[in-house]
């Protein structure tokens, strides 16, 4: 697979520099930064640690006959791409829900659900639950290892004791099920109470407070598609793991492609936001 080198070189390069752009970008005026900015700070903050430090040892791995950085560069390069993945889709959870939230209360009030104290809070929160949820593998539940292929590493999706089972649901109910469903949750709430403003016309509401309420629906509906793009990268990777623990077999390939698939999720973010948003273009 000689297109894996640069592949990789691609997705470290453009995550590394993009994601520290909107970070820049976002964090250059404090004072005006909204509660939702913190959120893609904390996102674009993940992807740059991916880019810049992650994906750069599966690059150096690529370039090597064999993996160079023995079994504790394995566990530590694993736990980061777990744990800067988690951070991604978890908070892009808090933002669907803060965003459902947000234009509720918009119904009778200008302000966000949350203070930006609040957000800052809440996303210092979901840093620590993606580190419990990743921490584990590092103390013998579960374990982190090479992958096929020799080029980046992960969880041994092929232990099978009792142990490695209890944590594969944890991590699935932890890394992928929770955050969907809230982000479902949310967004079912978002359209129902678009239909209503749309088609019912339920509220009675001022030509200001029905256009600040299409504000956040626009917003969210930019939100949906870095979600669309995160799980874009990752469900054929999570397909693929889910498939080894019920015990069906899976080619070398058949994991190393998804894997590696997946790690667009820290380069996707950045490209969006320059794409959609008038604030970055």
């Amino acid at each position: 697979m000689y297109a894996v080198v640069p592949y990789l070189a691609f997705l470290s390069v453009t995550g590394s520099f993009l994601n520290l752009l909107v970070c820049v970008v976002l964090l250059k005026d404090m004072r005006r930064m909204r509660v939702q900015d913190i959120f893609l700070v904390s996102i674009s903050t993940g992807d740059f640690l991916a880019s810049s430090v992650a994906i750069p040892i599966a690059l150096k791995a690529a370039l090597s006959s064999s993996w160079p950085f023995g079994l504790s560069g394995c566990q530590v390069h694993a736990f980061l791409i777990y744990t800067l993945g988690l951070v991604s889709i978890t908070n892009l959870a808090a933002l669907a829900l803060e965003k459902f939230l947000t234009i509720v209360k918009c119904l009778y009030s200008d302000e966000h659900f949350f203070t930006r104290l609040q957000a800052i809070c809440v996303v210092a929160g979901l840093w620590v639950y993606c580190l419990l949820i990743t921490i584990p593998p590092l103390f013998g539940w579960a374990r982190y290892g090479l992958e096929p292929g020799n080029k980046t590493c992960s969880l041994r999706w092929d232990d099978d004791g009792p142990a490695d089972d209890a944590y594969y649901g944890v991590m699935f109910g932890g890394y992928f099920i929770l955050p969907l469903a809230l982000m479902v949750f949310s967004y079912f709430r978002i359209f129902k109470v678009e239909c209503h403003d749309r088609q019912c016309k339920k509220w009675q509401l001022s030509h200001n407070k029905r256009a600040l309420l299409r504000k956040h629906i626009q917003s969210a509906v930019f939100f949906l598609l870095l979600i669309a793009g995160y799980l874009m990268a990752w469900t054929p990777y999570t397909i693929a793991t889910l498939s080894m623990v019920s015990g069906a077999k899976v080619s070398d390939n058949g994991l190393m492609i998804p894997s590696l698939f997946a790690k667009t999720s820290f380069v996707l973010n950045p490209i969006l936001y320059t794409l959609v948003s008038k604030r970055f273009r």
